[in-house]
């Protein structure tokens, strides 16, 4: 689903990845903060316009290589999330509690 230009938009996390990737899926997301550029990637991140994302949906369904590859890239995209998440999370509950960082790994 495209996210439209909005101040909760602006906000958001690239959690929708999650969902996408642990049903093996091929997603289609809005060039946003929450989804970065898309440069350099094989995931499908393109700017809000109609047709472009008709035009991708369209590929998605007709090519299964470039299906397989933006799966694969998004798989990638949410192992990087959860690494990132594993090495900020004991941090912050540290913080919160007063205890150390490696009580909460």
């Amino acid at each position: 689903m495209p996210l439209l230009r909005s101040r909760a938009n602006r906000a958001r996390a690239g959690t929708k990845r999650i969902d996408v990737a642990r049903l093996g899926g091929a997603g289609v997301f809005s060039a946003s903060p929450a989804y970065g550029s898309g440069e350099g990637s094989d995931e499908v991140i393109i700017p809000n316009r109609r047709r472009l994302w008709i035009a991708a949906i369209l590929t998605l369904i007709d090519d299964a290589e470039a299906r397989a590859k933006a799966a694969a890239a998004t798989r990638r995209a949410v192992e990087a999330m959860a690494a990132e998440a594993a090495r900020g999370i004991p941090e912050l509950v540290a913080r919160a509690t007063g205890s150390p960082a490696e009580k909460h790994l």
